[in-house]
């Protein structure tokens, strides 16, 4: 676990450089929702998705394509939204 002061300097650079930090050093708004026509999610990273009708998935994007978790098999959608799973 990132001491709060740490952390707090890391989400500042992050903010400033606007640059992408490591699962471990990830600002807590890393975690909400975004919206997939706005922003896609970093690729290999586990993701909480929700359809157009709201209905949650938990998948993976990588090579442009949303992979179920265990990264072998894609389907073919496009969540509405996605976030970061906290591990």
């Amino acid at each position: 676990m990132i001491p709060e002061q740490l952390r707090q300097h890391i989400c500042h650079i992050h903010k400033e450089k606007k640059m992408k930090l490591t699962r471990i050093e990830q600002p807590e708004d890393d975690y909400d929702w975004h919206e997939t026509t706005e922003e896609l999610p970093d690729q290999g990273r586990l993701l909480d998705t929700l359809n157009e009708s709201g209905v949650p998935l938990r998948l993976m994007y990588k090579r442009k394509r949303w992979y179920l978790p265990d990264g072998r098999n894609w389907i073919n959608i496009v969540p509405k939204f996605w976030k970061y799973v906290k591990l």
